[in-house]
């Protein structure tokens, strides 16, 4: 399970992504969608990085 929390992501002057709060499950397939601009590519960056600046993102790893 991969659980973001009110995570945010702004630099000076300027807010990227909004507050989110989102649970992946394991085994599951998602998609992402949204307008230009809208914090797509921004969400997947913070996702692979994880430097929050508000909120958390929490990985639940399993081994198998």
């Amino acid at each position: 399970m991969f659980v973001v929390k009110q995570a945010s992501f702004a630099i000076p002057n300027r807010t990227l992504l909004q507050p989110i709060s989102v649970q992946f499950e394991q085994g599951k397939v998602y998609g992402l969608i949204g307008h230009n601009g809208s914090g797509k590519s921004t969400l997947i960056k913070l996702l692979a990085n994880c430097p929050v600046y508000h909120g958390y993102f929490y990985a639940e790893l399993v081994r198998h």
